[in-house]
């Protein structure tokens, strides 16, 4: 069970990332996330306000009006609802709330395609957190964010700029709710070596 609640913790850092962004359009896109050793690709799908991600484990659906998230197991027709707390944002277009500096440190291509690379200074629990980010100059979408320290990073590939269905963004009706058997999201360590 362990195995796949770091699965979906995993999961989880990808709608946190979202939480303080507002895009100008709806997109779609691979994502690869990197940290510690361990690679998880998935889809990305970001309507107007709310955000999907597929991984192989787990599919979340983040609603960013009432900040909640629903982390949806398809094998067991199964979902979890939580509430979506700010502490893994990653930097975008716009401002994050924590955001205390963001310098701009020139222009690079990223997958084929030209962005500003930022160096982004944030608070999170008291403490200054620095991480990198580009920003694509045509879509202003973010196509790369990454720890200065590179312990992790998030890519995003082959993006398309279109409106996303709504149905996307449904927990669907066959699908049962199930309670956390334990005690919240920051009880979680996807990293725990213990197994």
């Amino acid at each position: 069970m362990r195995y796949k609640i770091r699965f979906i913790f995993f999961g989880i850092l990808f709608v946190f990332s979202f939480l303080n962004l507002s895009f100008s359009q709806e997109f779609s896109a691979d994502v690869i996330s990197k940290s510690q050793g361990t690679t998880v690709q998935g889809k990305i799908f970001v309507g107007k306000n709310k955000v999907r991600l597929e991984t192989p484990q787990v599919i979340t659906i983040s609603i960013l009006d009432t900040k909640t998230v629903y982390l949806l197991m398809p094998a067991q027709k199964m979902y979890m609802r939580v509430p979506l707390e700010a502490s893994n944002l990653i930097a975008g277009e716009e401002k994050m709330d924590s955001e205390i500096e963001r310098k701009f440190l020139g222009k690079e291509n990223i997958d084929g395609k030209l962005a500003d690379k930022y160096r982004v200074v944030y608070l999170l629990n008291n403490k200054r957190e620095n991480i990198l980010t580009w920003i694509s100059t045509d879509t202003k979408i973010p196509l790369k964010t990454a720890s200065e320290d590179g312990l992790w990073s998030q890519e995003f590939k082959n993006i398309k700029v279109e409106n996303q269905p709504d149905y996307l963004f449904v927990v669907p009706s066959d699908y049962q709710e199930f309670q956390s058997p334990i005690g919240g999201l920051k009880d979680l360590n996807m990293f725990n070596k213990d197994e």
